[in-house]
């Protein structure tokens, strides 16, 4: 029932759990998923239909019908209590943020106004949590319940950054202090817990969710969990993104597992923040010192290809290929795109930092007399960074 209090409707979430269903079209919405009827009914996931209702769950100030029906997905802690105060809602006619890193985006999902984020723990999840039995992490609601109901206890997150308590800023706005879990996740007993992070396929494309994921690991590592794996998911036929639901229902539960196995753990260096490590050195060859080549010979794009191509290598194996007209990278566990201006600005900043370190090295020593003129190294011009890339590709090609 909806009551007035301070003019500000409330809504009582067993009150819908007890009254409402869902429609034809949110069980197919569900159904996409793989979650059925009977799942999202149990998991507390209902209709809504009332602009109203929808007003109130989101603490708007007047109804709205521009969100039209949305699905209610309520929450519950950790033990599996409902909690009466805090739901999220997916439109079917979701509107577009007008604002922010998301501007000229859907908003899929609308949480309550004002309030802090909370964890999803999907049905079924509480006594892994009761327990040091490991546990995944992605994000939303409807990926994490179907994750869990195929065997893999999964809490949802609203944002890739949302289990992240909001920080203090300085005087010039920039956050300051450690970053600490929300209270639902510094509520669970992580020490001597295994987590695997399964975030979306697009991550492997994104460093800002890739800055979030190294964010989490090291938070959750800080908190005692025992290893954090990162792990990798590949995208849909026709580069369609992928999430965690999405994956169980093209490739089943024995490839997810097989997946988060081959995923490594996260490690104490990349815990520390990759501004930390030491920077990769380039080796100056024997033959070059030797010689002392002429610049025309150093800027030489097989040459400078054969060298960029060594910063691909792990273990002395190259991970970088080049098939079908495009660059490919090793992430781990699958090969990802490597688009093409990528490969220009590595491969410019790689030759510039090349040519820059032989020329040191060569003409370190006294000034040259008055009457000799010390060499210039040459520019790094756009011909010349075309033509690594074209001498790079030849090198790692791999043939249709």
């Amino acid at each position: 029932m909806m009551k007035l209090h301070n003019t500000t409707p409330t809504v009582n979430l067993q009150h819908l759990l007890d009254t409402l269903t869902l429609t034809p079209r949110h069980i197919f919405d569900l159904g996409l998923s793989g979650i059925t009827k009977e799942q999202s009914l149990a998991a507390g996931i209902r209709s809504i239909l009332s602009p109203q209702v929808v007003s109130a769950l989101l603490g708007w100030e007047r109804p709205t019908k521009a969100l039209g029906p949305c699905i209610l997905f309520t929450f519950r802690d950790a033990e599996g209590k409902l909690i009466p105060d805090y739901a999220r809602l997916k439109p079917d006619k979701p509107r577009t943020a007008n604002r922010g890193e998301a501007k000229g985006r859907a908003v899929k999902y609308e949480s309550p106004k004002g309030k802090p984020n909370r964890a999803y723990f999907p049905l079924g999840i509480a006594p892994t949590l009761a327990s040091p039995d490991p546990v995944f992490i992605t994000e939303d609601e409807k990926k994490s319940l179907k994750a869990t109901i195929a065997g893999f206890p999964t809490i949802g997150i609203t944002g890739v950054w949302s289990w992240m308590q909001k920080r203090e800023r300085d005087g010039e706005d920039r956050p300051q202090g450690p970053r600490k879990l929300i209270p639902d996740l510094a509520a669970i007993q992580w020490r001597g817990r295994s987590v695997s992070i399964v975030f979306d396929s697009d991550a492997a494309k994104k460093p800002e969710i890739q800055n979030a994921e190294r964010c989490l690991a090291e938070t959750l590592l800080a908190a005692g969990a025992s290893e954090v794996k990162i792990v990798r998911l590949v995208d849909l036929p026709k580069g369609k993104k992928c999430g965690l639901d999405d994956f169980l229902l093209a490739s089943g539960a024995a490839e997810l597992q097989a997946l988060v196995d081959s995923a490594q753990a996260f490690d104490t260096a990349q815990a520390k923040g990759t501004q930390q490590r030491e920077p990769r050195k380039t080796v100056l060859t024997k033959s070059l010192a030797a010689t002392k080549k002429d610049w025309e010979e150093l800027s030489d794009p097989h040459y400078l290809a054969r060298e960029f191509l060594d910063t691909f290598k792990h273990d002395a194996r190259p991970r970088i290929a080049f098939f079908r007209e495009k660059f490919w990278t090793w992430e781990s566990t699958h090969w990802a795109e490597l688009p093409d201006s990528e490969i220009n600005v590595r491969s410019n900043r790689f030759a510039k930092q090349k040519i820059d370190e032989i020329f040191s090295l060569l003409y370190s020593g006294p000034p040259p007399a008055e009457d000799k003129e010390r060499p210039k190294a040459p520019k790094i011009t756009a011909a010349l960074v075309a033509n690594i890339r074209q001498a790079l590709a030849g090198k790692v090609l791999i043939p249709v």
